[in-house]
């Protein structure tokens, strides 16, 4: 049976010295193995996927388990990210942090949605950590993490402009109303713009996030604060992370 499907490849490995297995993340969030003939061959019909990334129209025939990759359309080449080193390897940490959640029994279709808007953005030239943040926002979930940035753990306030601390006692934003010892015990400084920037990312639609328009000091103060968060609570490693230039 032929089938269509629009994705990302997300993963590949080799399977004999002219062919590799591809794992495709689908429009419909599910996990698709081919079987990709040819691919290492310098006349190989898959070579747009030897060119860095691309969202792609896939055409490949399946009964059941693997199937058998026929054709590959590029819909998205990506031009700006593909030549661009450090986008490159933003967009390939994205794809790790996506690739590591992916469930390979559960359609999730958030995670095609999310990969998509990311691309998107990147290639539309939007600050990249940021776009980075908003990744890793919108993923804390599904790593069975929490963000509490929406308003002061300990009295409520919603005032982002006087919340400056992030505590690990409390595990949420502080404002500047609590001084003593005890309450700023286990806490670390936080821009906050950057809570502020956090918590918008975590309440926006994927779908309705067109531009993020701050400049890149703002874009890596906000990645530092999310990335600091993640790592605590979630203990995930990720190679593509030690390649930025952060």
């Amino acid at each position: 049976m032929i089938h269509q499907n629009k994705g990302f490849m997300i993963r590949h490995t080799n399977y004999s010295e002219s062919s590799k297995i591809i794992t495709v993340l689908s429009e419909n969030g599910a996990l698709v193995p081919l079987m990709a003939r040819g691919f290492n061959k310098p006349r190989s019909p898959f070579n747009s996927l030897k060119q860095g990334f691309n969202h792609s129209l896939y055409t490949y025939s399946r009964h059941r388990g693997m199937g058998t990759l026929t054709e590959v359309d590029v819909i998205s080449q990506y031009n700006n990210i593909n030549g661009d080193f450090d986008t490159y390897t933003v967009a390939s940490f994205i794809v790790e942090l996506i690739n590591r959640i992916t469930d390979e029994e559960i359609a999730d279709p958030a995670l095609y949605k999310l990969m998509y808007q990311a691309f998107k953005l990147l290639d539309d030239k939007n600050e990249k950590y940021s776009v980075l943040s908003f990744v890793i926002i919108k993923l804390f979930p599904k790593y069975g993490a929490l963000l509490n940035v929406d308003q002061c753990v300990l009295c409520g306030s919603y005032n982002y402009e006087n919340m400056n601390r992030y505590s690990f006692k409390y595990h949420g934003v502080l404002c500047n109303n609590h001084t003593n010892d005890e309450e700023l015990e286990r806490s670390v400084f936080v821009n906050s713009r950057s809570i502020y920037l956090a918590a918008f990312l975590k309440h926006v639609q994927i779908e309705h996030l067109n531009s993020i328009n701050i400049d890149e000091a703002d874009g890596k103060k906000l990645f530092k604060f999310v990335d600091m968060l993640f790592q605590e609570y979630t203990g995930e490693f990720f190679k593509t992370r030690k390649l930025l230039q952060i």
